[in-house]
């Protein structure tokens, strides 16, 4: 790649610029890769899909389960039909569900990184451009050219505002997943407690037969 090619501004910005677009791409990805995740996990459950599961949950083993909250009624299915105690049910249940929660934060961790250190990087920056402008003003002595001190403040000024645009997508994209996966938990647990309902339910009428 020739100098041509690359843009004024990524050449003026220095280093920082081209740390922060590499940090872009990276959140670029990330973002992708989270949203992929969680459309694949089937987020957030829906109400009829809820009365399905626990349909599931309580009936024969079926297909092969990706989402988390199918994962919690296959696994469910499996372990009443084997007899096993509903407490222990639950406590599986319930660890399982702690796992399926926390893989679908894989990525996420990355985000939150460049959503705090995107904006000091890029003040890293400015601060770097400000010492160059003005020692730059010095090395001039009393031939003071105005358009240097300004030049070298819109060049340390690029690097702050490269900052933010890397930083903001990031960080909207973190607390969008993060109330995606609250949410997410909330459900689960929702849906614990139905299954546990429908367990106790379940053992009653074996107990009454």
């Amino acid at each position: 790649m020739t100098m041509d090619l690359v843009p004024v501004w990524l050449v003026q910005g220095g280093w920082v610029i081209w740390i922060l677009a590499v940090g872009s791409v990276i959140s670029i990805a990330a973002i992708l890769y989270v949203f992929a995740r969680h459309s694949a996990a089937k987020l957030p459950l829906t109400p009829r899909r809820t009365e399905a599961l626990l349909a599931a949950a309580l009936g024969p083993e079926g297909h092969v389960a990706r989402a988390p909250y199918e994962v919690l009624a296959a696994m469910a299915s499996k372990l009443h039909r084997t007899g096993t105690p509903r407490q222990d049910i639950l406590d599986e249940l319930t660890i399982l569900a702690t796992e399926q929660l926390n893989e679908l934060r894989t990525g996420m961790r990355l985000l939150e990184v460049i959503a705090g250190a995107a904006p000091l990087m890029g003040l890293l920056g400015t601060v770097l451009g400000m010492i160059e402008a003005f020692k730059q003003l010095e090395m001039a002595g009393s031939q003071i050219d105005p358009s240097v001190l300004s030049g070298g403040i819109w060049q340390a000024l690029l690097t702050t505002a490269a900052g933010l645009i890397v930083a903001l997508p990031a960080l909207i994209a973190w607390h969008h997943f993060d109330r995606g996966l609250e949410n997410a938990r909330i459900a689960m647990n929702a849906l614990l407690a139905r299954i546990s309902n429908a367990l106790r339910a379940s053992e009653r009428a074996g107990y009454a037969n």
